[in-house]
């Protein structure tokens, strides 16, 4: 269940196994680094390991090609781009929570991530998603994701402030996926699966790094990024308290992409539970 309200979460309690913590504690710090590698020797002080529990960690995920040694083995290159961020998914999967590892990512890295857990939820995804609108008003999306029936709107706001600050990026967010619907019929041709839906739900998604409950602004969904995952296993049963608009792609197909207007949930009075319309 989503709650709709801003009551801050309840501390949450981590238990590793020891192996597990000490590969954690080492990934987390190659996220921290600053540096392009580090060497064996400071590694093992700053983390209080000793070198030779320190090369069986580094042995253990070299095998996963999740990092590489340099200078003769004498020290770790600190991964960048795409390694970098397979490594913030690693340290999930290692016992980190997911707002921990991906507060370590910048900005355009933690659309990345973001784009990832929607992929391991059987999403496709298309990253700094740009359309013009039929008024000819550019727009972009950080995420938009698609799965039949649904096409998620996301923007990631990478910044731990609270739920309070989000009303402008909310409002601006509610435009931008008005718009998008409203381009559907040009825009098929990029997102040419969506072609085959008899309907398509567009919904938008705030993800944030802040630490709190799922909230709802003015039917926009405001998403922790480590409840991510739990906001998309539930959307489906949760579609009716948020906002969104239906279209329908398969009519494009059969009107040769003729332009049509999609049906909107919208009720006129922003903030208040829609629910589908037919």
């Amino acid at each position: 269940m989503w709650n709709t309200s801003n009551n801050k979460q309840q501390s949450r309690v981590r238990i590793f196994d020891s192996t597990k913590s000490l590969e954690l504690s080492f990934i987390m710090k190659l996220l921290k680094a600053g540096e392009a590698s580090i060497g064996i020797h400071t590694l093992s002080q700053e983390l209080s390991f000793s070198e030779e529990v320190l090369l069986r960690i580094i042995r253990q995920l070299e095998e996963s090609e999740l990092i590489s040694r340099i200078d003769n083995g004498m020290a770790v290159a600190v991964p960048v781009g795409e390694d970098r961020l397979r490594l913030a998914v690693a340290a999930v999967r290692f016992g980190a929570t997911i707002e921990d590892s991906a507060g370590k990512l910048s900005w355009k890295e933690f659309e990345a991530f973001c784009s990832k857990v929607l992929e391991e939820n059987g999403y496709s995804c298309f990253q700094g998603f740009r359309f013009k609108s039929p008024r000819g008003r550019r727009y972009e999306c950080d995420i938009a994701a698609t799965m039949d029936p649904l096409i998620l709107l996301a923007d990631c706001k990478h910044y731990a402030g609270h739920v309070k600050g989000l009303n402008a990026a909310v409002d601006k967010h509610l435009e931008r996926v008005d718009a998008f619907a409203k381009s559907v019929p040009t825009l098929v041709r990029r997102i040419p699966q969506i072609l085959e839906w008899n309907q398509a739900t567009i919904t938008p998604i705030i993800v944030t790094l802040f630490p709190e409950n799922i909230t709802i602004i003015e039917g926009v969904p405001i998403v922790p990024v480590f409840k991510l995952n739990q906001f998309l296993q539930e959307i489906t049963s949760n579609i009716d308290k948020i906002t969104h608009m239906i279209v329908e792609p398969s009519k494009q197909k059969k009107l040769n992409l003729e332009t049509e207007t999609p049906h909107s949930c919208h009720d006129g009075q922003r903030g208040k539970e829609l629910k589908l319309t037919k």
